[in-house]
């Protein structure tokens, strides 16, 4: 199909749906808000039931519901807020979010599933580097932002790492879930927690943005694995990882 015509189905499509709906949108069973400039084909995913299949499913699958939770990669806090409408009234949900208008989307959108106001949005990228701040290029979607080389316009963001969400929430144990652009290479190599206190992991990974492609990916999964962690599914280059902890 060409790009132009499905790019006007699409548009058809969502403009035919906000003006019946407006600009809520439902997501397995919870409604989100979708600001206006938000993608086309963002918005079409969520109609069609395709947005962040495979990440939902192994949430769906996979979470415990009195694990405490760290995402890495919020965006508009889609798959956040339905973590945290399967979450257990009082597990602990910390979410990290580089963009500051994205992250008051997301923090809006987990809100109506936190009644119990248990969960928390950090504007910050996570980063082993030791500098306060890093530069985040930012794309034309919400889920092409990311540390490093590429096309959009780059701005200076806060750095988080994973230790200190922990020391300054006071987790000791997490269900990890991360989607931050090839940002994962550095993650699962610079810090060693993820090894002891998660007892599941949901990665997407972005061999596209690997130096090493496909093949630092293989590299990214066996040292998960060598750690302990099971490999619970995969699919479209998004994977479980489970393990038991003492």
């Amino acid at each position: 199909m060409l790009l132009w015509f499905r790019t006007w189905r699409r548009t058809r499509l969502v403009a035919r749906y906000e003006r019946e709906f407006g600009n809520l949108y439902e997501f397995h069973g919870i409604k989100v808000e979708i600001p206006t400039e938000i993608s086309v084909d963002l918005k079409n995913a969520l109609i069609k039931n395709k947005y962040e299949s495979q990440e939902r499913g192994f949430i769906e699958a996979h979470l415990p519901q009195d694990c405490d939770v760290i995402e890495l990669g919020g965006s508009i806090g889609v798959v956040s807020a339905y973590t945290r409408a399967r979450m257990g009234p009082t597990a602990r949900q910390i979410v990290v979010e580089a963009l500051s208008d994205l992250a008051t989307v997301c923090r809006a959108n987990i809100a109506k599933q936190d009644p119990n106001n248990l969960s928390t949005v950090v504007q910050a990228a996570v980063s082993y580097s030791d500098a306060k701040t890093v530069r985040f290029m930012v794309g034309d979607n919400p889920h092409v932002g990311r540390i490093g080389e590429g096309e959009g316009v780059a701005v200076d963001v806060p750095v988080v790492q994973l230790e200190t969400l922990c020391a300054d929430h006071k987790i000791d144990q997490f269900a990890l879930i991360c989607d931050i652009e090839g940002g994962e290479v550095e993650l699962f190599d610079r810090s060693s927690i993820w090894k002891t206190a998660c007892p599941l992991i949901i990665l997407e990974t972005h061999p596209n943005f690997y130096e090493g492609g496909v093949a630092t990916q293989s590299e990214l999964v066996a040292k998960i694995i060598a750690a302990g962690f099971t490999q619970l599914g995969e699919s479209g280059g998004v994977y479980a990882f489970g393990k038991l902890l003492s």
